[in-house]
């Protein structure tokens, strides 16, 4: 993904294996579930083409569901699929672009967890609240909701998520002696100098730490997980990043070069580099995202196997702080020039059924929006990250919402670049986010 960032239709390259091939019979029925997921009826009525507009997908999965959808309202509305570009920067630089211009013409659109407060606040996309009521809000994670809020209206629908989690290798912390991985940053230190000491690997943590979205992912964790926050979470105009918790957790990313825990290489990677080297076996710690989990079960891309490679939360600065990680994923929104608002609604909440979800899980291997999908044994088979990994799923939170995001993420990017790469303190680095990202979020 790039934002994943890099974002994660970037990312998706590998996810046409199906994890589980004997989940085939339950993703039929499904699939046949989908004809009645919609409320709204198109038996009678003029025929409508509901225009979405989406990245290309290789699982598969978006043209299953369409496919279905069509079928089951024949001589109603219709879905075509427009496809857009696969670079989500360009994607939504174009997006932008067309928007300016009066040019979508598509009545939904499938776009980023950072683009609801950026495309809300310019008017171009439909305030989804009285479509969306709470009680049906609260069936998703609460990190997509967080995304798609935008001064207390709702604007888009959580389609998948992606997360971050803390990939370790179980056989060489079990050769060490530690029974479990590391909940605290002091704990992940203590294991993997040991680790190092023994020339088993020559990294003991890997992030990405370019100077790109993914930095932003990555030091938001740190500041989060060091109790600290970027932008306050009941007042996104307000910057509260000058602060002992940020600035802790800022330097907890920087001391993990300083100690050669991580590579001094670290500042030029992005997620590719981390997962090659991970999967070649010569790490023992790894951040990345949710996506890359089914890498381990691919010989061509693993020298490890599944029983090697174990997943926890990401850990934190203070004991008892709740691990938190950076949410990925995509939303749909609701073109709000759309002449057939009712019908795309229609389409919206079938995309992002419970019965669509799971097809999209079991098939594709997505993460979930909706939570009863994490308890739900077709999807636990066939995607374990819903095991393994739902504390992670639960508690991602999303970036810093508001609408000026695009220039908070420039701001932040070089703020935190120049922390992890030692040019100036933790303390420093804070200091001058703080009034960096004052000059963006209060722009007019």
């Amino acid at each position: 993904m790039e934002t994943l960032t890099e974002r994660p239709s970037r990312r998706r390259t590998g996810r046409t294996r199906r994890f589980v091939a004997a989940v085939g019979i339950a993703t039929m029925a499904a699939t046949a579930a989908l004809t009645g997921c919609s409320p709204a009826s198109d038996s009678g009525s003029t025929s409508k083409t509901i225009k979405v507009l989406a990245p290309p997908d290789t699982s598969g999965t978006m043209q299953k569901l369409i496919d279905q959808y069509n079928k089951d309202h024949s001589g109603g509305t219709q879905i075509e699929w427009q496809t857009s570009q696969t670079d989500m920067s360009a994607y939504f630089d174009q997006l932008r672009t067309q928007f300016l211009a009066n040019s979508v013409d598509a009545d939904v659109v499938i776009g980023d967890v950072t683009w609801a407060a950026q495309l809300a606040d310019s008017g171009w996309v439909e305030d989804l609240s009285d479509r969306f009521p709470q009680e049906e809000q609260d069936k998703f994670l609460k990190g997509g909701m967080t995304a798609d809020t935008w001064q207390g209206k709702v604007y888009g629908v959580p389609w998948f998520n992606a997360t971050a989690y803390l990939f370790y290798r179980k056989d060489l912390l079990a050769k060490h002696g530690f029974t479990n991985p590391p909940t605290t940053w002091d704990e992940l230190e203590t294991q993997a100098k040991a680790v190092l000491a023994s020339g088993d690997v020559t990294a003991g943590y890997l992030m990405q730490a370019a100077k790109y979205e993914g930095l932003v992912c990555n030091a938001a964790e740190f500041v989060w997980n060091a109790g600290g926050e970027i932008l306050d979470p009941s007042d996104p105009s307000k910057v509260v990043v000058n602060n002992a918790d940020a600035t802790a957790g800022l330097a907890q990313m920087r001391e993990l070069i300083d100690s050669g825990i991580a590579p001094a290489a670290s500042t030029t990677f992005k997620e590719q580099e981390n997962y090659t080297q991970f999967f070649q076996g010569d790490a023992l710690f790894m951040r990345n995202w949710s996506d890359f989990y089914r890498m381990v079960k691919d010989p061509s891309v693993s020298k490890l196997t599944e029983d090697q490679v174990g997943i926890a939360s990401l850990p934190v600065t203070k004991a008892g702080t709740t691990s938190s990680s950076t949410l990925g994923g995509w939303n749909l929104f609701m073109n709000a020039s759309s002449k057939n608002k009712d019908a795309a609604w229609d389409v919206i909440q079938s995309l992002t059924s419970e019965e669509a979800q799971k097809i999209r899980a079991v098939d594709g291997g997505y993460l979930p929006t909706r939570a009863s999908l994490y308890e739900d044994a077709d999807v636990n088979k066939a995607n374990p990250l819903t095991v393994i990994g739902k504390d992670a799923a639960f508690n991602a939170r999303s970036r810093p919402v508001t609408p000026y995001y695009s220039d908070a993420s420039l701001a932040m990017q070089d703020s935190f670049y120049k922390v992890i790469s030692g040019d100036q303190p933790a303390a420093q680095g804070a200091g001058e986010l703080q009034k960096s990202l004052e000059k963006v979020v209060t722009a007019k």
